[in-house]
């Protein structure tokens, strides 16, 4: 009989519930693992970032930033992408995917038993190392901009049938890699309006040695989904807490350097921020929402 590789691989592992401490938030676990396996500069403004868009609820959001993460070659800006492979328990995709293919895995992950059944927890789409002949193909370029708002994400294409459309719908977060500065693009401007920026930097040898960081193949993610997130949305009172948040958000007054379509972009994930833990109040939610803001406008005018 052949060797089980994968009961052994998982015999190697460090399974998530050896770093899970329980008296401390999920939003606090959640940055103690990501921390141990990624490394982001400015750790204490991008990296609460992280934290809380992992816990987004595609069935739950109406509007959804998306994630992307920005670096060389080399600067580790794919360890997201793979890491939320493993804990959400979906499948990557690479670059030469289709406009079709992308499609399918959104429709299908979402609605499993089809568009009149239940909708799916926690769906991402999770895309590296796209390129800029990706993103002209109007097609993918169709399902980016309409996928961040629920409702305004139906796409329409021709059926085998004559006189019919088949219709997609695109609506989840998104996660994307590049070694192109897609942000700073101003042929790209309607993307970056959905999108919250991720800045990478490669390491030199001696930087690596002081982090002792841990790959995300060394440990067990295996049944995180199943334990600790889908567990913790099917629960109504949860849900009702989590809309009496966005509710206060989106009553509150902001900055007026904050763009009004950047605040509503937010509405959901600083929900999921409060819920898992990450604030105790919308005032304590804008104060760290902010402050990567403004770094990220600074970031992006540097690049222009």
């Amino acid at each position: 009989m052949p060797l089980d590789i994968s009961r052994l691989r998982k015999k190697t592992q460090t399974h998530w519930s050896d770093l899970w401490v329980p008296e401390e938030s999920r939003y606090q676990n959640t940055l103690n693992i990501l921390s141990k396996v990624i490394y982001l500069p400015d750790h204490d403004i991008q990296m609460p970032m992280v934290a809380v868009y992992l816990w987004l609820n595609s069935n739950w959001a109406t509007q959804v930033p998306y994630l992307f993460s920005y670096g060389r070659e080399g600067s580790g800006k794919s360890a997201i992408a793979t890491v939320m492979e493993k804990m959400l328990d979906i499948t990557c995709l690479q670059a030469a995917s289709t406009a079709v293919s992308i499609r399918n895995e959104v429709n299908n992950s979402r609605f499993p038993e089809g568009e009149d059944g239940p909708e799916n927890d926690c769906f991402f789409l999770v895309w590296d190392n796209v390129n800029l002949q990706t993103l002209e193909d109007p097609k993918i370029w169709e399902i980016l901009l309409s996928g961040a708002i629920r409702g305004k994400d139906r796409v329409a294409v021709s059926s085998t049938i004559v006189g019919e459309n088949k219709y997609f719908y695109t609506f989840c977060p998104k996660v994307y890699s590049s070694v192109w500065a897609l942000h700073a693009n101003p042929n790209y401007r309607e993307l970056t309006r959905r999108t919250m920026v991720l800045f990478h930097e490669k390491l030199s040898e001696e930087k690596i040695s002081e982090l002792t960081l841990v790959p995300s193949d060394e440990i067990d993610f295996s049944d995180f989904f199943d334990v600790k997130m889908q567990q913790f949305f099917n629960q109504e009172s949860r849900y009702l807490e989590y809309e009496e948040f966005k509710k206060a958000w989106n009553k509150a007054r902001f900055p007026k350097w904050w763009d009004v379509a950047r605040k509503r972009l937010y509405a959901d994930f600083a929900a999921t921020g409060f819920i898992i833990g990450a604030w105790k109040d919308v005032s304590e939610a804008k104060d760290i929402i902010g402050g990567y803001e403004q770094g990220l406008l600074r970031k992006i005018g540097d690049c222009q």
